[in-house]
């Protein structure tokens, strides 16, 4: 079984290696990220399969060589961002100890644990795409299947029927363990994530520290108390939730940059093509994006998809200069950035559409608003332990920390807090709005349906709890001392010193 794993896993990485070190550079979170653009290849190229015909292998292979192509022009031209200084031990510390942190917890995948949503959705899918398209095409379309969810996006069913492909049968396990990879990759990027909050002129005792609270999110992430055994049984709801986490630590908390935005977007699109919710929260996590990233995004745009992309650089500290003329221009710009970020998920929906796939969620109930919005909010409430602790840690953060936190270039904590927010409120509307009768509903889904909050909450703790560790010199530790005078050359002390001279 392990040659069969490390086939499917490099049938779906190899392709993404140049196309993703072409984005971000070589550091420790690109591991992480390069299977995560392998199934962002083989999701589009299952959606092409069912829109057009073909098989899933041909489109991939075409997707693959299109990528690849386009990223190798971009790195002939000196485009790629700057990497990391390997050099130096710590990229090798940070990545030896988040696989540590993301491998360990596999070792449950040595059990054949399958479990029901991973037979009756995932795995069922990824026969139907394994199949062609007449197979994809009529088993998402026949009556007989509605309880898998025909609707839900094809990432993950497409990444398993690409391992079945590898291994020239349908093995149902291996396309589990292909998920369980997904997952811990999604956790690595976010443990990276987390890596980055402290600068690198930290003490070593500051990004060790860093590094243990990257580690712990990870082991909490596949923890009992959120994922546990879906986790390892073929759910891909921890699969979209890591993926979404990391997209809002990259691109809504860690400063501004274009390899961050390529990052975030790679994390925001993974989480769309994998589950409905997913797609759902990451169309918000896009347009948040979209408004903090616009600068960088107009640079992107005016030096071209081949340009050096230097126009975007966004340094640390620095006003964004405004790119463009109006409030109109500018809301105009937002929305359509957040089309075309979110247009994988959005082809996605339209197929489904068009083909008349639906779901057996949205319908008629016989219940009534009150019937199912008081077990829905008690549901909510049952696993959100941790919501009032992030928020109390959260405003004495803001209160205490600010200047610690915007001085390491961090984005407003309320970005993170706005993801949430609606990501419970669509799901809390899927339940209260939707036909399945809801106790039973609710009894068996509720676990995984909060996993996005949960590790979101949980991340937001990590990150004040760096924050908390780091200590960055304030402006006047870095103002120099004295400046030169321009008539005589002489040193003439600046304001800061004047100021603490006569203090003193």
């Amino acid at each position: 079984m392990t040659v069969h794993v490390v086939v499917a896993v490099v049938l779906l990485a190899v392709p993404a290696v140049v196309p993703t070190v072409a984005c971000v550079g070589v550091r420790p979170v690109t591991l992480f990220l390069v299977p995560l653009a392998g199934s962002v290849l083989v999701a589009v190229a299952a959606e092409l399969e069912l829109a057009v015909g073909g098989s899933l292998l041909m489109w991939f292979v075409i997707l693959a060589v299109v990528a690849n192509l386009m990223a190798a022009r971009r790195l002939r031209r000196g485009a790629g961002p700057p990497r990391d200084s390997f050099s130096s031990p710590w990229p090798w510390i940070t990545l030896l100890v988040v696989v540590a942190a993301v491998v360990w917890p596999l070792h449950a995948l040595r059990n054949p644990i399958v479990l029901t949503d991973g037979y009756a959705i995932w795995t069922l899918h990824s026969i139907f795409i394994y199949g062609g398209h007449d197979t994809f095409l009529s088993g998402l379309k026949n009556p007989v299947t509605t309880f898998s969810n025909p609707g839900y996006p094809p990432l993950v069913p497409a990444s398993g029927a690409l391992a079945f492909i590898g291994e020239g049968r349908v093995d149902i396990r291996l396309a589990v363990i292909v998920t369980g990879v997904l997952e811990a990759c999604g956790l690595g990027v976010v443990a990276c994530g987390i890596a980055e909050v402290a600068r690198r002129q930290v003490s070593a005792v500051t990004r060790g520290a860093s590094l243990v609270v990257a580690a712990a999110l990870c082991l909490v992430g596949f923890g009992s108390g959120i994922a546990g055994l879906s986790a390892v049984g073929g759910s891909a709801d921890l699969t979209w939730a890591a993926a979404g986490v990391a997209a809002v630590v990259y691109g809504l908390v860690l400063p501004r940059s274009p390899r961050h935005l390529a990052i975030a977007w790679l994390c925001a699109t993974v989480a769309s093509l994998t589950k409905n919710e997913g797609f759902v929260t990451a169309l918000f996590i896009f347009l948040l994006i979209a408004v903090r990233h616009r600068s960088t995004l107009v640079g992107l745009v005016r030096s071209g998809p081949f340009g050096s992309g230097r126009r975007a650089a966004a340094v640390v500290g620095e006003p964004e200069p405004d790119p463009t003329p109006s409030k109109v221009v500018r809301l105009l710009f937002v929305i359509g950035s957040t089309v075309v970020m979110a247009a994988p998920g959005l082809a996605w929906v339209l197929l489904m559409r068009l083909e008349g796939i639906g779901s057996d969620f949205v319908g008629h109930s016989t219940e009534t608003f009150a019937q199912r919005a008081h077990p829905t909010l008690a549901a909510f409430a049952d696993h959100l332990h941790i919501l009032p602790v992030a928020a109390a840690v959260a405003v004495v953060g803001s209160l205490v920390l600010r200047g610690t936190r915007t001085r390491l270039g961090l984005g407003h904590p309320g970005w993170l807090w706005l993801v949430i927010a609606w990501s419970l409120v669509a799901i809390a509307a899927t339940y209260v709005f939707g036909a399945l009768e809801i106790k039973w509903w609710l009894a068996t889904s509720i676990v995984r349906t909060m996993i996005f909050a949960q590790l979101a909450l949980y991340t937001d703790l990590a990150v004040w709890c760096v924050v908390a560790l780091t200590r960055t010199p304030r402006p006047e530790e870095t103002t120099p001392r004295y400046r030169h005078s321009a008539r005589t050359g002489a040193p003439v002390p600046t304001e800061p010193d004047r100021q603490l001279s006569a203090r003193h």
